[in-house]
């Protein structure tokens, strides 16, 4: 059996907005080969299964991946009130923050000083662990911020996050072979 869950939500304070979220799963992959795809997905992103390249393609700037590198991310952004009207591509460049390959922590920021500057500050966490009986589990959990009123932006956030983050867990059940 395959089980997901994915949480996104709105925080409001005065002057300013935090989207924090959290996707994870428990796979019957062996936790190597989930660890492994993770990598290939920001190295070779097309050779990956993981990766919903429909709305995104990660690729680290100047492989390997390392601590203190960037990776870069051409998003396919849909239009919440039209989602029949095409996608729009934007680029964002994200600081890697950590990165443990043995016990698989990636840990990234958005680029707020060089390159095109991300709509939001704040970034991410993927964790890729062995679970209960011989399971292995993906959590990526992190936060999004801006100050002011942006509602046109967070909506397509939000729109882009569940589109992506469901397509990850369908990729995840196709290459599992369990029923859509």
């Amino acid at each position: 059996m395959f089980h997901y869950s994915l949480n996104f939500r709105k925080e409001t304070e005065p002057g300013r907005v935090s989207l924090p979220f959290c996707f994870e799963a428990n796979t019957t992959l062996p936790v190597e080969k989930l660890r492994q795809e993770w990598i290939t997905a920001l190295t070779n992103p097309l050779d990956s299964w993981l990766w919903p390249k429909q709305y995104s393609l990660p690729r680290v700037t100047e492989p390997p991946i390392r601590e203190g590198g960037e990776f870069s991310l051409v998003y396919q952004m849909p239009d919440p009130a039209n989602l029949e009207a095409g996608t729009t591509e934007y680029t964002y460049d994200y600081s890697i923050i950590r990165w443990e390959p043995d016990t698989l922590l990636f840990q990234y920021q958005s680029e707020l000083e060089d390159g095109k500057i991300h709509p939001f500050s704040g970034g991410g966490t993927v964790t890729i662990t062995e679970g209960d009986a011989n399971l292995s589990h993906i959590k990526w959990a992190g936060a999004y911020h801006h100050n002011g009123n942006r509602q046109g932006a967070e909506d397509v956030f939000a729109n882009f996050f569940t589109l992506f983050f469901t397509s990850m867990a369908k990729n995840i059940r196709q290459h599992h072979g369990l029923p859509q």
